[in-house]
């Protein structure tokens, strides 16, 4: 009988262990309808469907700060209500998934994740590696390299420097340097360096793409991925060689 007693209580604390965030989440899940509610019937001096517009946002902010839901259905369902509710038209709600910035974001994240699961992109690290030469100039210019190349089959900045850390830390093991040695911090400086600066001479990371999304926009000009390739490939060129020359001083 104490047994059957204990084993409800240890249930609950193996699965608080798991998911220390729950009590916050089931506040959060019980928020989500009362503040949405409150604003919604306040008698504020505002237009109702400004005010209604307003609830559904309380909806999706307190979602997004308590994780009462995934990040992405919280918005989804944002969406829903804003045309459900009658607040803004069919085409206002979901504009957003009718612009091609956000596909072509989108696009680029399942590149990653296909290049970086498949191994691709790391049996290209290696290879890159294998050939530019032994000595630290050379592997430093190996990295540049290779996280350049990365860039076109590995459009994240974040997920490249996973990738390249785990190599420089090899790197490093080989050549015996401690830990906060200059041999060390000169790789995963030109590593953090080149995957930020890389993902503006391509059309990759979030940045150039919501650049690119802009120019189109406002500006009324098309962007090709080729024009912006092409336009940038001098100062690429030049970054590479730039940052191996400085590395080497």
């Amino acid at each position: 009988m104490v047994a059957a007693e204990t084993a409800p209580a240890s249930a609950s604390a193996e699965n608080l262990l798991e998911n220390p965030n729950a009590p916050l989440v089931i506040i959060g899940q019980i928020l989500c309808i009362l503040v949405p509610l409150v604003v919604w019937f306040a008698p504020l001096p505002l237009e109702p469907i400004t005010k209604h517009g307003f609830a559904i946002v309380g909806f999706m902010v307190v979602a997004w700060i308590t994780r009462a839901m995934d990040y992405a259905l919280a918005g989804f369902v944002g969406c829903f209500l804003f045309w459900a509710l009658g607040v803004v038209g069919f085409p206002v709600a979901f504009s957003g998934f009718a612009n091609d910035t956000a596909w072509f974001l989108f696009g680029a994240l399942l590149l990653g994740v296909i290049a970086t699961r498949s191994g691709v992109a790391r049996r290209l690290a290696y290879f890159i590696m294998l050939h530019v030469g032994i000595t630290y100039p050379r592997i430093l210019l190996g990295l540049i390299l290779t996280d350049f190349l990365l860039t076109f089959i590995v459009p994240s900045g974040i997920a490249r420097v996973v990738i390249m850390a785990s190599i420089a830390l090899g790197l490093a093991e080989a050549f015996k340097s401690g830990v906060g040695s200059n041999v060390s911090r000169g790789m995963f400086l030109i590593v953090s360096y080149t995957a930020n600066i890389f993902d503006k001479m391509i059309i990759a990371g979030a940045g150039s793409i919501t650049a690119r999304g802009l120019i189109e926009k406002v500006g009324g000009i098309e962007v090709l991925w080729s024009y912006w390739f092409i336009a940038f490939l001098p100062a690429s060129i030049i970054t590479v060689l730039a940052a191996w020359k400085a590395m080497n001083q």
